[in-house]
């Protein structure tokens, strides 16, 4: 038969969950048509997120791209994992979600000057044997 489990036992898995507060990452309004590192991860470290993509509504739609850079290697067309995605005037709808590994880099570019990204998530330690 199985021990019942103690509250006592469980309180650092209730106080490990309530530790992933979200924060804000990552900021950037970069200039138009140039590729902007929003985010990189820290050694030893996973991160867990979303990027919210917002269009200032100044002008008229734009379009943008999110590249995903391992292990913090040059951008190439393999990194991409959102490529000149269309978005509206007003328009702030737009996220993805991501999961990095260590120095992974997360890479933005807009079609022009009035869009804005934010990383939204936690941090935490990678497990090592």
């Amino acid at each position: 038969m199985t021990p019942p489990i103690r509250p006592e036992r469980s309180r650092p898995i209730e106080q490990f969950q309530t530790n992933r507060r979200q924060q804000a990452l990552g900021q950037a309004a970069p200039s138009a048509t140039s590729w902007t590192t929003l985010y990189t991860c820290p050694k030893k470290y996973m991160a867990y997120g979303r990027v919210f993509i917002v269009n200032a509504g100044v002008g008229a739609a734009s379009t943008y791209r999110v590249a995903i850079r391992g292990g913090g290697a040059a951008l190439t067309t393999k990194h991409y994992i959102v490529y000149d995605r269309p978005i509206d005037t007003d328009d702030d709808h737009h996220s993805v979600e991501l999961t990095l590994a260590e120095d992974d880099i997360v890479a933005v570019y807009a079609g022009d000057l009035n869009l804005a990204f934010n990383f939204i998530g936690y941090t935490e330690p990678q497990d090592r044997p």
